[in-house]
């Protein structure tokens, strides 16, 4: 009876060690749960900013294609701040390896787990892939920019005084009919004009780029010359080229607006819901 006793209490204190165990590795599965989603937020948070900076090289390519006046030595500082990221991400992700080194009664439980960190190795080197690939597009741009420099140079000074001339003299022809909303608006020279957002039923039949109004913040409108249609994060966006200086020439981000290169002139990105074209000078 003694030796049954002592038995059994060999048993449970067995028993409690071995929940203590488990509890150990509930908890260690717990932390690693909770490490594996803050990574994983932390890649959607970068390449969410990579996509932006797709983006952006695309644009800049854009402009190099239209204008021959990107600069080179900007582009190579981009990538080189993107391959940083890269190693960045490959650093991070290199952090989550002590995954696959978990005891064995927790193998069924971090399966999982290691599959996600799989992915994030592939996903890590996808993104090194388009690296390369982004970087050797510019590399032809930049060449395409430096033969172009000298005389876009040459001619860019007198490209914002020809513009503004001659977007007096542009002659539009309004065809087809629809129900369009006007809107009165003062512009800064005191003038007032009736608006409508641009469409793309809107034929402007002009034989440079069309004139538009763009809504800025604070219910301001200015004029410019609609130089590029396409999507920016997502967004089909407008780019356009001011007639006044109130803007970037350096194609940033600021103040959570989109600037492109088009000096010595100011280059906005902005919403197609903000282009405006006057109402006798669109397809109505």
């Amino acid at each position: 009876s003694q030796e049954a006793l002592q038995s059994l209490q060999k048993k449970v204190g067995r028993a409690e060690e071995t929940e203590k165990e488990n509890l150990k590795i509930h908890q260690l599965n717990l932390n690693l749960a909770r490490e594996l989603e803050d990574y994983r937020h932390q890649t959607k948070t970068l390449m969410a900013d990579l996509r932006a900076k797709e983006d952006e090289i695309s644009s800049l390519r854009e402009t190099v294609g239209t204008r021959g006046q990107l600069s080179s030595d900007r582009t190579q500082l981009e990538l080189d701040s993107m391959q940083q990221k890269c190693d960045a991400w490959k650093e991070e992700v290199e952090k989550v390896s002590p995954l696959q080194d978990l005891p064995a009664r927790a193998t069924q439980d971090n399966s999982q787990l290691i599959r996600e960190v799989a992915r994030l190795r592939q996903d890590n080197s996808r993104l090194e892939a388009e690296l390369t690939r982004a970087s050797a597009d510019n590399t032809g741009g930049r060449r395409s920019s430096k033969q172009s420099s000298t005389s876009a140079a040459s001619g860019s000074s007198s490209h914002k005084h020809h513009r503004r001339s001659s977007a007096s003299n542009r002659s539009f022809s309004p065809s087809g009919s629809g129900g369009e909303l006007f809107t009165e608006v003062t512009m800064k020279d005191g003038v007032t004009r009736n608006l409508v957002i641009k469409r793309p039923r809107h034929k402007l039949n002009c034989k440079s780029k069309p004139e538009v109004i763009v809504k800025r913040k604070g219910g301001k409108y200015e004029t410019g010359v609609l130089a590029y249609v396409g999507v920016l994060d997502g967004k089909e966006m407008a780019g356009v080229i001011l007639d006044l200086p109130t803007g970037s020439t350096d194609g940033a981000f600021k103040d959570g607006r989109y600037y492109f290169r088009c000096t010595p002139c100011c280059g906005l990105y902005c919403p197609m819901g903000n282009i405006y074209v006057e109402a006798n000078s669109a397809t109505i």
